[in-house]
């Protein structure tokens, strides 16, 4: 028979054996880990290959550029030097973007979403798939031109005809313009999940000779601008070789994996997005609303260096955005870069691809994007 003291004893060697098996395996697991460590930096792994599953691309279909004028280019960054590796990646993801088909209940639901913001009146046919409705009940009358595949719309009135309806200081403060906007949007059924309303931006106005300037403070603005972006996109520079493999085991492109790095989508017109409004005292005075929603298919493609970016810039092949609307900046030959980047693009016009373009931008307002893939996957 076991005595206590044998038992005590018995339990101690137990208790010692089993505590140098948890330090053992302590040991082992830190450095296996400390091994790994040491081999990457020695042997560092070499980069996965973007798939490009989705073949060649089509070029991007910018509009024409907002100035067109030859300018000369500098490198004005904090560093003084362009963006390059490992911050600036070889590869990102192209996304598809989802396919919107006609339906028979289209032409109602687009009558429902008029109705909502006041129009109840008879539409009118403007195309098979455009139609126009008028209402004439308010202070000056208001027109909407709807989409009924895409449900994108211009809401336009002559407001600026009417400046005694705008009194300095009574524009809204531009808090209740952001929500006067978002709830604009919900009953109308199209603030999409892809909206990020704390990006939204504001801007004081009043308006000068008929036309729209930017207000000094609250008192003297008459109207408030509103935009809304969309959330930023996984662009998918740090995706791991899992998902490469997942990739790779599928036929085609895969769908969306969490990644923690993102990239922001640019307009044609920035800073404002295409989806934009104009508010006054009275309500809404102006809409624009252009969405394209993009899908969960994606592949990922090379970029062109940053360098390779700023030579097509140079040589005149970039879309230029935005320019500084002032006498004294027309007249300049030459821009000073103070930033770039990189983010997707999305215009007015249908697209088949949402994808990456490198940004090149100043202080004064100046912006211009360039295709970032690869030209060797674009076709001609």
């Amino acid at each position: 028979m076991l005595s206590l003291h044998k038992a005590t004893e018995l339990t101690k060697k137990l208790f010692k054996i089993s505590l140098l098996i948890i330090i053992f395996l302590i040991f082992f697991v830190y450095t296996f880990r400390l091994g790994k460590y040491v081999k990457d930096l020695v042997f560092p792994p070499q980069p996965i290959p973007p798939s490009a599953a989705f073949g060649k691309l089509p070029q991007i279909n910018f509009p024409q550029n907002v100035i067109e004028k030859k300018f000369t280019y500098n490198i004005n960054t904090i560093t003084g030097d362009l963006p390059s590796a490992p911050g600036y990646p070889f590869k990102t993801r192209v996304y598809k973007m989802l396919d919107l088909q006609p339906s028979l209940l289209n032409l109602d639901r687009a009558r429902t979403k008029a109705k909502a913001i006041g129009f109840s009146g008879r539409e009118i046919a403007l195309s098979e798939t455009d139609f126009k409705w008028i209402d004439s009940t308010g202070p000056f009358p208001r027109e909407l031109n709807m989409n009924t595949i895409t449900f994108n719309f211009k809401f336009t009135s002559p407001y600026k005809n009417y400046l005694y309806l705008f009194p300095h200081g009574t524009a809204p403060d531009e808090q209740k313009a952001k929500d006067d906007a978002l709830a604009f949007l919900s009953e109308m059924q199209l603030f999409a999940p892809d909206i990020d309303f704390g990006k939204a931006k504001t801007k004081l106005l009043e308006l000068q000779e008929n036309s729209l300037s930017e207000a000094t403070s609250l008192s003297e603005a008459q109207l408030v601008s509103v935009n809304f972006y969309q959330k930023n996109i996984k662009s998918g520079r740090e995706d791991s070789a899992d998902i490469e493999t997942q990739r790779e085991n599928q036929e085609g492109p895969n769908t969306a994996k969490d990644a923690e790095d993102t990239l922001p989508i640019y307009y044609p017109n920035p800073p404002n997005s295409t989806i934009n409004f104009i508010i006054g005292g009275i309500g809404m005075l102006e809409a624009n609303y252009s969405h394209q929603t993009i899908s969960e298919l994606f592949t990922s493609y090379p970029l062109k260096t940053a360098s390779e970016a700023y030579e097509e810039l140079v040589q005149g092949k970039a879309f230029i955005a935005a320019f500084p609307d002032n006498d004294e900046y027309k007249q300049k030959t030459e821009i000073k870069i103070t930033n770039v980047s990189l983010g997707y693009y999305i215009g007015i016009e249908k697209q088949e691809y949402l994808m990456p373009v490198v940004v090149f931008e100043n202080r004064d307002g100046f912006f211009a994007y360039v295709s970032a893939v690869q030209n060797s996957w674009i076709k001609e």
